[in-house]
């Protein structure tokens, strides 16, 4: 495998499966909101194929807590915060680097023809990779709706999950956009998600 691959594999984890970015579940106290069955329908996609190609449609369960005007999203074991205002419209925003360089093998030196009476002189250092950090944003924005007959209980709601991926400051990831192993056709890009959810069955 190449350098490039070994580096796409062992970061697909983090960058390239889209709802791995969040922290642990902590099972935190606060008012339930709810848990909800969430359909996610893609609205934009510029990232193209590569690890970072997206499904064109997913669904998840999500549990939603408040505390004062903190919301917390539960997803399996992921747990994200963010802000919910008093009529029910929220926002969600987490942040990630990946250093794309990590993973990558060091560069193999040819041999050098050895000097009489055996003497090899050192290798030269390898140059240094040109550096590739790729920073991931997810947010989710949305606004609860009201159940008409219970004002108190929110039956459902909509909203957009976006991913945008793009390299940092000072960062070179051409290498990234090209071959069989592309981590994408072009950087940045971005993956936007319409979502569409209404409270689980017996909850």
């Amino acid at each position: 495998m190449t350098a490039l691959g070994i580096k796409c594999a062992a970061h697909v984890g983090m960058l390239g499966a889209l709802l791995a970015l969040g922290g642990c579940a902590d099972g935190a106290s606060g008012t339930v909101i709810g848990r909800f069955q969430v359909q996610a329908a893609r609205a934009e996609e510029t990232c193209g194929a590569g690890v970072l190609a997206s499904p064109e449609s997913f669904a998840f369960t999500v549990l939603l807590r408040r505390v004062g005007s903190s919301l917390y999203w539960t997803e399996g074991q992921k747990l994200l915060v963010g802000t919910v205002a008093a009529d029910g419209k929220f926002e969600l925003e987490q942040r990630v680097q990946v250093d794309m360089r990590s993973a990558e093998e060091p560069a193999e030196l040819a041999p050098e023809p050895q000097e009489p009476y055996g003497y090899v002189p050192p290798p030269e250092p390898a140059a240094a990779p040109v550096p590739c950090v790729i920073e991931r944003t997810d947010r989710r924005l949305g606004a609860l709706e009201q159940d008409a007959a219970q004002p108190s209980r929110f039956r459902a709601f909509s909203g957009e999950l976006s991913y945008d991926f793009a390299p940092t400051d000072g960062s070179d990831c051409a290498d990234l956009c090209v071959g069989p192993d592309a981590v994408a056709e072009r950087l940045p890009c971005t993956i936007a998600y319409d979502l569409s959810a209404i409270r689980a069955p017996g909850d």
